[in-house]
């Protein structure tokens, strides 16, 4: 066989390889959009797991949720909400659904206001039952209270819990 016949062939064979790759490559199937349970909130990412409060999703390992959301302007005569806002206080309860000890934290969870604002937790929480930090072993159970103060204001507000900065994903439980 001669070099001529082998480079022809080689260059036959190279053309067909490019021209599958190009069929198999072809047009690909769009993806429906995703549906969104609150199409009015702003800022909403294709990994959000949308809830309301009693409801509860797993995330990063961790089966998550809020089973209450109350709202006051005052927890006594001297801690009272700014003028123009309220406290929102929620209880959030984890429960480790991986096969591995998993962190919880307040820090975690923030809350998102009908105009935009996204807020860390309030500093004070008058209740016996305050959210602090630690680790739940494989199926630990915590519950815990969270206070923020929030504008009062008209439509939605949403809790955000995003458990790991490096990755989009976040539970947004709408509470108003």
């Amino acid at each position: 066989m001669n070099i001529k016949k082998m480079g022809l062939g080689c260059v036959v064979v190279l053309f067909v390889l490019v021209i599958l790759g190009a069929l198999a490559g072809g047009p690909k199937p769009e993806k429906a959009p995703k549906e969104y349970r609150f199409p009015d909130k702003p800022d909403k990412q294709e990994t959000d797991v949308e809830l309301v409060v009693g409801e509860f999703a797993e995330l990063e390992g961790l089966k998550v949720g809020i089973t209450e959301a109350q709202r006051t302007t005052a927890f006594s005569e001297f801690e009272k909400a700014d003028s123009g806002k309220e406290f929102v206080i929620i209880t959030a309860s984890f429960e480790n659904a991986s096969d591995k000890t998993q962190p919880y934290n307040p820090l975690n969870l923030r809350i998102q206001t009908a105009e935009g604002q996204v807020l860390d937790y309030y500093w004070f929480n008058p209740r016996d039952d305050d959210l602090a930090s630690g680790d739940l072993v494989t199926g630990g159970r915590i519950s815990g209270s969270v206070v923020f103060e929030v504008p009062k204001e008209e439509g939605h507000q949403y809790i955000l819990y995003k458990p790991n900065a490096w990755k989009p994903d976040r539970l947004v439980i709408q509470i108003q």
